[in-house]
C-alpha cells in the first residue's frame, strides 16, 4: 500500500509538472488552501456552538456551509485547466497519427494481437534487419527467444509506443506493452500479477524481461523486483524470471527507486535522451543515488543525443520537454539499437541458480 501511494504521489507530481509552471499552480493552491483552512476552522471552532443554543448550532451551519461553498468554487474554477488536462489525457489519444496507422497495420497483418491489459507485438518468421544487434564477438545471441514487457508512461497512450515495439518484434522479440486502461496509471498492484501471469503463458519457452518509459520504468523496478523474490506466477520461472530490467528516461525521483543493489542476477540498462526536459539527472548527486540502488557490476547506461522525453514514444510534444535535434524516427531507431544489444546480449551479472 505505501508503495502505491508513493506511485500515485510520484506520477500526480510528474504529471502536473509536465503542463504547469510553478508560480502559477502555487497561486491555484493557495485559492484553495485557505477557504479549506476557514472551513477546518469553522469546524473545529464551532463544535461547542452547536451545543451552546439552536442559534448557535445554525449559525455553525451557516458559516460552516458558506466556507464548504468557497471551497468547492474554488476547487471548480482554479483547478479546471487540471482536471481539463486529465480528463484529455484519459479520454483522448496521446499518440501521434503515425504511430495509431503502424497499430492498425500491423494489426490488420496479423502481428498485433490485443489481449486484455495488453497488445502482444508478435516476431515474424524470419527476423529481419530493421535494427542492428552486437556481433557474436561481443556476445549476442541473435537467435535467442526473448520476450520483453513494456509499461508506458503515466497517462501515456500505451500505442505511441507502437513504432519501437513493432521494431523489436521485427528482431524477433516478442513485445507486450501493458495498456493500463482505462487511467493510465502505472501503480504496481495485485492486478499486474494476472497480466504478467498471462504474458509469460503466451509463450513459454521465451526469457521474459521488463522496462518501462518514464513512469512505467518505476513500475518495471519494482516490479521486477517482485519477479525476482515472489515468482508469484504458476508458470516455469526458472527459464521465465526476467534477469534484464530496462529504465527509459527515468530514476531522478529518488523516492521512487527500489533497492536492488542487492540482486546480483540482474542486468539493468538505462537509457536517456540529452534534450530530456523531465527525467534527466540534474546533479551528480541524483545520478549516484539512482546508480547507488541498481546492482553496482551490472549496470549499462545509454545517452541518445538530441533525444527528450516524448521522443522514446510517438507521443505529442510537450513545451516543457526539451527540443530534439534529432528526428523522431531516428530516436526510435536508436532506442531500438540499444535495446536490441541489451536484451539479446549475454548477462554480466551472476545468474540465477
Amino acid at each position: 500500500m505505501a508503495v502505491s501511494v508513493k506511485f500515485v504521489l510520484g506520477q500526480c507530481y510528474l504529471v502536473v509538472g509536465m503542463g504547469y509552471r510553478a508560480l502559477p499552480l502555487i497561486s491555484k493552491w493557495v485559492t484553495i488552501v485557505l477557504p479549506i483552512l476557514s472551513l477546518l476552522a469553522c469546524i473545529l471552532g464551532g463544535g461547542q456552538q452547536r451545543h451552546a443554543g439552536t442559534r448557535g448550532g445554525r449559525l455553525w451551519m451557516v458559516v460552516t456551509l458558506f466556507c464548504s461553498s468557497l471551497v468547492l468554487f474554488g476547487m471548480m474554477y482554479e483547478m479546471a485547466p487540471i482536471w481539463w488536462r486529465l480528463g484529455w489525457n484519459l479520454f483522448s489519444s496521446c499518440a501521434e497519427p503515425m504511430a495509431l496507422e503502424l497499430l492498425r497495420d500491423r494489426e490488420a497483418s496479423g502481428r498485433v494481437v490485443k489481449r486484455n491489459g495488453y497488445n502482444l507485438y508478435l516476431p515474424p518468421p524470419a527476423a529481419s534487419s530493421t535494427c542492428s544487434t552486437a556481433d557474436d564477438s561481443d556476445g549476442a545471441v541473435p537467435k535467442k527467444e526473448e520476450g520483453f514487457v513494456l509499461f508506458p508512461g503515466a497517462l501515456v497512450d500505451s500505442r505511441a509506443y507502437s513504432p519501437v515495439a513493432a521494431q523489436l518484434s521485427d528482431k524477433g522479440i516478442m513485445v507486450a506493452v501493458t495498456t493500463m486502461i482505462p487511467l493510465r496509471w502505472s501503480i504496481p498492484s495485485v492486478e499486474y500479477d494476472s497480466i504478467l501471469k498471462s504474458i509469460l503463458k503466451e509463450d513459454d519457452q521465451r526469457t521474459w524481461d521488463m522496462g518501462g518509459h518514464s513512469m512505467g520504468a518505476y513500475a518495471a523496478m519494482h516490479l521486477s523486483d517482485v519477479m525476482l523474490i515472489k515468482a508469484p506466477f504458476d508458470v516455469d520461472m526458472t527459464r521465465n524470471r526476467n534477469r534484464k530490467l530496462v529504465v527509459i528516461a527515468a530514476g531522478n525521483v529518488e523516492f521512487l527507486v527500489p533497492d536492488l543493489s542487492e540482486r546480483v542476477e540482474l542486468d539493468v540498462l538505462l537509457i536517456q535522451g540529452s534534450k530530456d526536459g523531465f527525467a534527466n539527472f540534474q546533479s551528480d548527486e541524483e545520478a549516484w543515488k539512482f546508480r547507488t540502488k541498481m546492482p553496482p557490476t551490472a549496470l549499462t547506461e545509454q545517452m541518445i543525443e538530441g533525444g527528450n522525453h516524448m521522443g522514446f514514444g510517438a507521443i505529442p510534444p510537450s513545451s516543457f520537454d526539451g527540443t530534439r535535434t534529432i528526428s523522431l524516427l531516428q530516436q526510435h531507431k536508436e532506442t531500438c539499437s540499444i535495446l536490441v544489444d541489451f536484451l539479446l546480449s549475454k548477462n554480466k551479472s551472476k545468474k540465477i541458480d
